[in-house]
């Protein structure tokens, strides 16, 4: 007898056993579901995995196969009648790596995610709009070697509100932080720019000694603050010291963290076939963004070998903490090696705020027929 995994409530109740997925219907079509005519179905033999619950998008339904490392979703197929899986990690099998998801939550706005948590401590997001055929997955490893052990939702205006609780070691000790994810609008820089894991903004400071750190204590930290970055610094008996003095400015302190990119194997420019297998290379890279920091993204053939943005804006130089509103300049040469596999790497790096619309790129190809 399988053990009930979990109960989604669709169309039809969906009952998730670690064996198939089962539809419970009754035995004529819109016909009001009682104990005398209900039957269950098997459209899904998958098996959904033992502790983790599903959870409802619509109309459809989101489980984690029984293995723990692939995702499904449930989908009503008007031509069956019935409930049939779909694999939305067909893609990146490899997603979770030796890691298992442990629970997931559903955010809403201002896009559908779906955050799982899985039990190394990372978190895989998938941004999901199926109207649009959008299905693409992220990974979030906290700052500070934080571990997650959960993820809350709560309903929003503009945004939902994302609660992940964290455990951390601090002094020695082991402590844990319901860390609450900034809002989009947060995350553009002015005054206080919400970019940091683990934040706290320490309100109307002047001088330089910014106190009241004490939850991040002995790690290393970065400062925004008066509009601009501050620098990094390392928290010592719940305090840092600026390089620089500020006047009655909200300062931010928290955990830094890089977000990467890596586009997949480049096939472009071949006119002898695909150029998957054959000798390129990126030689130049145009970047389209809205609001981003003059130091905030850099882009590169691996990410050992990163170029920051040209010190050059429309002719004119770039200032130092200069935050453009909209960046959109021609493409630029871009140090692409020769090989079979060439492609892009961009970093962007918190807390300064990066906007990426779109990257262009021109691919030399070396045919060989």
């Amino acid at each position: 007898m399988d053990t009930i995994n979990f109960m989604l409530s669709l169309s039809r109740p969906i009952i998730g056993t670690p064996g198939a997925e089962f539809s419970i219907k009754s035995t004529s079509f819109d016909e009001p579901l009682t104990p005398q005519n209900a039957q269950a179905g098997a459209p899904s033999t998958q098996g959904s995995r033992q502790g983790v619950a599903a959870v409802k998008i619509d109309a459809r339904g989101i489980f984690a196969q029984r293995s723990g490392k692939r995702l499904f979703e449930l989908i009503f197929s008007p031509d069956t009648y019935e409930y049939s899986p779909r694999d939305l990690t067909l893609l990146c099998p490899d997603l979770t790596g030796s890691a298992k998801v442990v629970g997931m939550a559903t955010q809403r706005q201002p896009d559908t995610r779906a955050h799982f948590w899985l039990d190394d401590g990372s978190v895989v997001v998938l941004t999901y709009e199926p109207t649009e055929d959008v299905t693409c997955w992220s990974r979030i490893a906290m700052g500070g070697s934080g571990f997650v052990e959960g993820v809350s939702v709560l309903p929003g205006e503009d945004e939902d509100q994302v609660f992940y609780r964290v455990r951390r070691t601090v002094s020695a000790a082991t402590v844990r932080y319901l860390e609450k994810m900034a809002m989009e609008s947060e995350c553009v820089g002015g005054t206080v720019n919400k970019q940091a894991d683990s934040f706290i903004v320490i309100p109307a400071v002047t001088g330089t000694t910014v106190t009241g750190l004490s939850h991040l204590n002995g790690h290393s930290v970065v400062a925004w603050g008066a509009g601009k970055y501050l620098g990094a610094y390392t928290v010592s008996g719940g305090s840092i010291t600026l390089s620089a003095a500020v006047t009655a400015a909200d300062v931010l302190v928290g955990l830094p963290y890089t977000a990467l990119y890596k586009s997949t194997k480049l096939a472009y420019a071949a006119s002898a076939g695909t150029a998957l297998s054959q000798i390129k290379r990126v030689n130049y890279v145009g970047l389209v963004m809205g609001l981003v920091h003059n130091d905030g993204i850099e882009v590169g053939r691996d990410f050992t070998n990163m170029d920051k943005l040209p010190r050059l804006y429309q002719g004119r130089p770039v200032t130092a903490d200069e935050i453009f509103e909209d960046y959109e300049e021609p493409a630029t040469a871009f140090p692409g090696e020769w090989k079979p596999d060439s492609r892009l790497c961009i970093r962007a790096t918190a807390p300064k705020p990066c906007v990426l619309n779109a990257a262009v790129v021109t691919v030399e190809t070396n045919d060989k027929v």
